[in-house]
């Protein structure tokens, strides 16, 4: 099992592509990760890679949460030719917004080598992050927002920031629950994960300091 934030990825029974792969922890999703980086030339501060030579691979991704917070879950699916995978995991205690990041990390965690990867997710939040700069910014920033106040979910979005790293990724906003078969997959996959039992708790989640007291 690969470890989430403070949980698990369930498997799933699908065809296996060589590109996808388990790994038993986190920390060995990110040695991977590691020994992709060093099979590259490096040359100045930027990446070389023959497109070419990239698998294509599509990864849909979306998040569940029962009460927001409450129950939650996320859900993934990686397309790649005539391979197929599904991803999902649960929490006791979490938010959408965390179940819509991870669902993206534990996509891009799965693959073991560099691709070429269009990541496609109903969650504004996430696409407009990628996408606009402003998880660039908060990584300037070490993670945080200007003035150095909290940021939400800056754990998710470091490992998010980690997993993209190897790879070349086009993100792309869909929206939800208008017929497109593999966003509502992965619905499917989040809402089931999130009304399993007994599901693990999200440790980032959970170690969020609460908003200080007004009164």
């Amino acid at each position: 099992m690969l470890a989430g934030a403070g949980g698990f990825v369930r498997r799933g029974s699908c065809v296996t592509a060589s590109i996808f792969s388990y790994y038993l922890t986190h920390g060995e999703a990110q040695g991977a990760v590691q020994q992709a980086e060093h099979a590259l030339p490096l040359v100045g501060h930027s990446w070389q890679c023959n497109l070419c030579e990239m698998k294509q691979v599509t990864i849909y991704t979306d998040g569940s949460s029962r009460g927001n917070p409450g129950p939650g879950g996320y859900g993934t699916l990686l397309l790649s030719g005539k391979h197929r995978r599904e991803l999902s995991g649960g929490f006791r205690c979490t938010t959408n917004n965390r179940m819509e990041i991870l669902a993206a990390i534990i996509g891009l965690e799965a693959l073991n080598q560099p691709c070429e990867v269009t990541v496609i997710s109903d969650s504004k939040y996430l696409v407009n992050a990628m996408t606009k700069g402003w998880a660039k910014q908060w990584k300037q920033w070490r993670w945080a927002k200007k003035g150095n106040k909290p940021l939400k979910n800056a754990d998710l979005w470091k490992r998010l920031d980690d997993a993209t790293q190897p790879h070349k990724i086009t993100w792309k906003w869909v929206k939800g629950h208008a017929g497109n078969a593999h966003n509502e997959c992965c619905d499917v996959l989040a809402t089931k994960a999130a009304d399993t039992l007994d599901n693990p708790i999200d440790q980032g989640y959970q170690d969020t300091p609460p908003p200080p007291e007004l009164f």
